[in-house]
């Protein structure tokens, strides 16, 4: 583990001067930084199960960037207008990803996304604030799972709760 981590550092450190410069004063963010990143790599560990599909990247990236624009308007809006009122709710939402970096993946994109935050994790039930309608939410929510379990190559989710 030690000779894995002090690969992982000097492969910060590379990608630091090679984006940065070499200019020494740059460290005392780069520093911090790249310890943080260690640390936070060695505690979450190595997913080997579920791997991204770096050919499914392009269609999530351009899901997610279409979300965060529409919901990004909805709230807007919400926001400037009285009669369409913000409309907070927190509910519980049964995600069917596997526990893993799948499922990290999907709470902190849902967290990522304008209007909606995973307030609590327990096990396969997430604790979901969101704004406005709960089935849109919900419907939004399942969306996203399946963007998420075609990005690791995973069985799709349908509406059913069913795999398909």
């Amino acid at each position: 583990m030690g000779i894995a981590m002090a690969r992982m550092a000097a492969a910060m450190g590379f990608l630091w001067v090679g984006l940065n410069g070499a200019d020494p004063s740059a460290w005392i963010i780069a520093a911090p930084g790249c310890a943080v990143a260690l640390f936070a790599g060695h505690k979450l560990g190595r997913d080997f199960r579920h791997r991204v599909r770096f050919l499914a990247v392009p269609g999530f990236a351009r899901y997610f960037i279409a979300s965060s624009w529409n919901g990004g308007i909805d709230i807007a809006r919400r926001a400037l207008d009285s009669a369409r009122p913000l409309d907070p709710h927190i509910d519980v939402y049964r995600t069917r990803l596997p526990a893993g970096t799948p499922r990290a993946f999907f709470c902190i994109t849902i967290s990522l996304l304008p209007g909606t935050l995973v307030a609590a994790v327990d096990e396969d039930l997430l604790t979901i604030h969101f704004i406005g309608d709960s089935r849109q939410a919900e419907s939004e929510l399942r969306r996203l799972e399946d963007h998420t379990a075609l990005l690791f190559g995973l069985e799709t989710v349908g509406q059913s709760g069913d795999r398909s």
